[in-house]
Protein backbone atom coordinates (compact mmCIF):
# COMPACT_ATOMS: atom_id res chain seq x y z
CA UNK A 1 0.00 0.00 0.00
CA UNK A 2 2.72 2.52 0.52
CA UNK A 3 4.13 1.80 -3.12
CA UNK A 4 0.76 2.90 -4.42
CA UNK A 5 0.56 6.21 -2.21
CA UNK A 6 3.92 6.83 -3.53
CA UNK A 7 3.09 6.54 -6.78
CA UNK A 8 -0.45 8.13 -6.02
CA UNK A 9 1.30 11.09 -4.72
CA UNK A 10 3.94 11.70 -7.72
CA UNK A 11 1.28 11.85 -9.96
CA UNK A 12 -0.81 13.82 -7.97
CA UNK A 13 2.23 16.43 -7.97
CA UNK A 14 2.83 16.42 -11.39
CA UNK A 15 -0.63 17.86 -11.49
CA UNK A 16 0.23 20.55 -9.01
CA UNK A 17 3.84 21.61 -9.16
CA UNK A 18 6.04 21.78 -11.48
CA UNK A 19 8.94 19.78 -11.72
CA UNK A 20 12.49 20.85 -11.27
CA UNK A 21 12.78 20.52 -14.77
CA UNK A 22 9.69 21.94 -16.04
CA UNK A 23 9.40 25.91 -16.51
CA UNK A 24 8.39 27.97 -13.94
CA UNK A 25 4.85 28.23 -15.14
CA UNK A 26 4.32 25.07 -16.14
CA UNK A 27 1.57 24.64 -13.31
CA UNK A 28 -0.57 27.37 -14.95
CA UNK A 29 -0.48 26.07 -18.45
CA UNK A 30 -0.88 23.53 -20.97
CA UNK A 31 -4.26 21.49 -21.35
CA UNK A 32 -3.12 18.47 -20.46
CA UNK A 33 -2.10 16.76 -23.89
CA UNK A 34 1.03 14.66 -24.25
CA UNK A 35 3.65 16.77 -24.32
CA UNK A 36 1.71 19.90 -22.89
CA UNK A 37 2.17 21.09 -19.32
CA UNK A 38 -0.10 19.45 -17.06
CA UNK A 39 -2.13 20.85 -14.35
CA UNK A 40 -4.56 19.48 -11.62
CA UNK A 41 -6.85 21.31 -13.79
CA UNK A 42 -6.08 19.01 -16.88
CA UNK A 43 -6.02 15.55 -14.98
CA UNK A 44 -9.04 13.58 -15.16
CA UNK A 45 -11.34 13.57 -12.03
CA UNK A 46 -11.13 9.91 -11.55
CA UNK A 47 -7.17 9.73 -11.79
CA UNK A 48 -7.59 12.47 -9.13
CA UNK A 49 -10.40 10.80 -6.91
CA UNK A 50 -8.13 7.65 -7.47
CA UNK A 51 -4.90 9.49 -6.12
CA UNK A 52 -6.93 11.44 -3.69
CA UNK A 53 -9.87 10.15 -2.47
CA UNK A 54 -11.72 13.21 -3.23
CA UNK A 55 -15.42 13.60 -1.50
CA UNK A 56 -18.78 13.48 -3.69
CA UNK A 57 -18.98 17.82 -3.78
CA UNK A 58 -15.72 17.62 -4.64
CA UNK A 59 -15.90 15.73 -7.79
CA UNK A 60 -18.80 17.76 -8.81
CA UNK A 61 -17.16 20.92 -8.21
CA UNK A 62 -13.69 19.92 -10.10
CA UNK A 63 -15.80 18.32 -12.69
CA UNK A 64 -17.62 21.62 -13.31
CA UNK A 65 -14.29 23.90 -13.35
CA UNK A 66 -12.75 21.39 -15.93
CA UNK A 67 -16.08 20.99 -18.09
CA UNK A 68 -15.98 25.21 -18.01
CA UNK A 69 -12.20 25.35 -18.50
CA UNK A 70 -12.17 23.13 -21.60
CA UNK A 71 -15.62 25.41 -22.92
CA UNK A 72 -13.68 28.40 -22.39
CA UNK A 73 -10.39 27.17 -23.77
CA UNK A 74 -12.82 26.51 -27.17
CA UNK A 75 -13.60 29.77 -27.16
CA UNK A 76 -9.88 31.16 -26.50
CA UNK A 77 -8.46 28.83 -29.61
CA UNK A 78 -5.41 30.95 -30.89
CA UNK A 79 -4.96 33.39 -27.88
CA UNK A 80 -1.75 32.02 -25.97
CA UNK A 81 -2.59 34.58 -23.43
CA UNK A 82 -5.88 34.15 -22.74
CA UNK A 83 -4.99 30.27 -22.62
CA UNK A 84 -2.57 30.64 -19.53
CA UNK A 85 -5.06 33.09 -17.84
CA UNK A 86 -7.91 30.27 -18.22
CA UNK A 87 -5.34 27.60 -16.74
CA UNK A 88 -3.91 29.29 -13.80
CA UNK A 89 -7.78 29.98 -12.91
CA UNK A 90 -9.15 26.48 -13.56
CA UNK A 91 -5.63 25.24 -11.66
CA UNK A 92 -6.85 27.72 -8.51
CA UNK A 93 -10.23 26.76 -8.82
CA UNK A 94 -9.35 23.61 -8.10
CA UNK A 95 -6.36 23.62 -5.81
CA UNK A 96 -8.72 25.89 -3.29
CA UNK A 97 -11.71 22.80 -3.67
CA UNK A 98 -8.62 20.12 -2.40
CA UNK A 99 -8.02 19.89 1.22
CA UNK A 100 -4.19 20.74 2.52
CA UNK A 101 -3.82 16.94 2.74
CA UNK A 102 -4.86 16.18 -0.63
CA UNK A 103 -2.66 19.27 -2.02
CA UNK A 104 0.23 17.71 -0.70
CA UNK A 105 -0.60 14.33 -1.60
CA UNK A 106 -0.97 15.72 -5.31
CA UNK A 107 2.20 17.64 -5.16
CA UNK A 108 4.38 14.62 -4.61
CA UNK A 109 2.63 12.82 -7.66
CA UNK A 110 2.88 15.50 -10.03
CA UNK A 111 6.63 14.63 -11.34
CA UNK A 112 5.42 11.43 -11.90
CA UNK A 113 2.24 11.94 -13.67
CA UNK A 114 3.95 15.19 -15.77
CA UNK A 115 6.04 11.92 -16.95
CA UNK A 116 3.42 9.86 -17.71
CA UNK A 117 1.36 12.08 -19.24
CA UNK A 118 4.25 13.32 -21.84
CA UNK A 119 5.61 9.78 -22.92
CA UNK A 120 1.83 8.77 -23.33
CA UNK A 121 2.66 5.32 -21.79
CA UNK A 122 -0.28 4.96 -19.81
CA UNK A 123 -3.45 7.58 -20.75
CA UNK A 124 -4.25 9.09 -17.39
CA UNK A 125 -7.53 8.72 -17.42
CA UNK A 126 -6.90 5.13 -17.35
CA UNK A 127 -4.98 4.68 -14.56
CA UNK A 128 -7.54 4.23 -12.02
CA UNK A 129 -9.09 1.24 -14.18
CA UNK A 130 -5.83 -0.54 -14.71
CA UNK A 131 -5.30 -2.24 -11.28
CA UNK A 132 -1.94 -0.78 -11.05
CA UNK A 133 -0.14 -3.34 -8.28
CA UNK A 134 1.98 -1.48 -5.26
CA UNK A 135 5.25 -3.12 -7.23
CA UNK A 136 3.84 -1.81 -10.39
CA UNK A 137 3.65 1.91 -8.76
CA UNK A 138 7.01 1.64 -7.24
CA UNK A 139 8.21 0.77 -10.07
CA UNK A 140 6.83 3.84 -12.11
CA UNK A 141 7.69 5.95 -9.55
CA UNK A 142 11.36 5.24 -9.37
CA UNK A 143 11.76 5.02 -13.00
CA UNK A 144 10.32 8.83 -13.14
CA UNK A 145 12.74 9.94 -10.53
CA UNK A 146 15.41 8.20 -12.51
CA UNK A 147 14.32 10.15 -15.93
CA UNK A 148 13.72 12.97 -13.64
CA UNK A 149 17.31 13.15 -12.56
CA UNK A 150 18.50 12.45 -16.07
CA UNK A 151 16.66 15.51 -17.41
CA UNK A 152 18.03 17.70 -14.48
CA UNK A 153 21.56 16.90 -14.75
CA UNK A 154 21.12 18.14 -18.51
CA UNK A 155 22.78 21.42 -19.00
CA UNK A 156 19.85 23.78 -19.70
CA UNK A 157 20.61 24.31 -23.67
CA UNK A 158 20.40 20.43 -24.35
CA UNK A 159 16.97 20.15 -22.28
CA UNK A 160 14.72 20.67 -25.11
CA UNK A 161 16.28 18.14 -27.41
CA UNK A 162 18.01 15.97 -24.52
CA UNK A 163 14.58 15.39 -23.19
CA UNK A 164 12.89 13.45 -25.71
CA UNK A 165 14.71 10.56 -25.69
CA UNK A 166 14.78 10.12 -21.51
CA UNK A 167 10.78 10.53 -21.57
CA UNK A 168 10.94 7.76 -24.51
CA UNK A 169 13.54 5.58 -22.67
CA UNK A 170 11.09 6.26 -19.74
CA UNK A 171 7.98 5.16 -21.50
CA UNK A 172 9.80 2.13 -22.45
CA UNK A 173 9.94 1.43 -18.85
CA UNK A 174 6.90 1.65 -18.02
CA UNK A 175 5.34 -0.47 -20.79
CA UNK A 176 7.80 -3.24 -19.78
CA UNK A 177 6.10 -3.38 -16.57
CA UNK A 178 2.68 -3.50 -17.63
CA UNK A 179 0.93 -6.74 -17.89
CA UNK A 180 -0.20 -8.23 -21.25
CA UNK A 181 -3.78 -7.64 -19.99
CA UNK A 182 -3.11 -3.88 -19.40
CA UNK A 183 -1.91 -3.11 -22.71
CA UNK A 184 -4.59 -4.33 -23.72
CA UNK A 185 -6.56 -2.04 -21.97
CA UNK A 186 -4.32 0.89 -23.21
CA UNK A 187 -4.65 -0.23 -26.87
CA UNK A 188 -8.41 -0.59 -26.65
CA UNK A 189 -9.15 2.57 -25.18
CA UNK A 190 -6.22 4.71 -26.51
CA UNK A 191 -7.67 6.35 -30.21
CA UNK A 192 -6.14 5.77 -33.00
CA UNK A 193 -4.17 8.53 -34.67
CA UNK A 194 -5.34 9.60 -38.22
CA UNK A 195 -3.48 7.90 -40.97
CA UNK A 196 -1.24 10.87 -42.53
CA UNK A 197 -2.98 11.84 -46.06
Amino acid sequence: MNAFKQIAAGLALLLVIPAPFAAPAASAQGQGRGGGRLTVATVPVGTLNYMLMLKDDQKTKITDIQTKLKDDLKAATGDQQKTRELNTKATEDVNAVLTDEQKTKLKEHMPVLTLVQQSRAIPLALIPDLKLTDEQKMKIHDAAKEAQDKITALPQADRRTGRAPIVMEFKTKIEALLTDDQKKMIAEKTPKAAPAP
